[in-house]
């Protein structure tokens, strides 16, 4: 569902669920593909994710 929604909300937030959503579900691969969307679309996002901080 939070893949889905990527189509029509294509912002930080929703990559950030799609990341925790795919380590809850195991899915090591997922998790890779879309840490790395997010540090190539979004760099300050990331940089604060990597930070523990939520992105604003």
């Amino acid at each position: 569902m939070a893949t889905a929604s990527l189509a029509f909300s294509p912002e930080p937030r929703v990559v950030l669920k799609l990341i925790d959503s795919a380590r809850l579900l195991g899915r090591e691969a997922e998790v890779r593909e879309h840490v790395e969307r997010l540090r190539q679309v979004y760099p300050e996002a990331y940089l604060k994710w990597l930070a523990g901080r939520p992105p604003t």
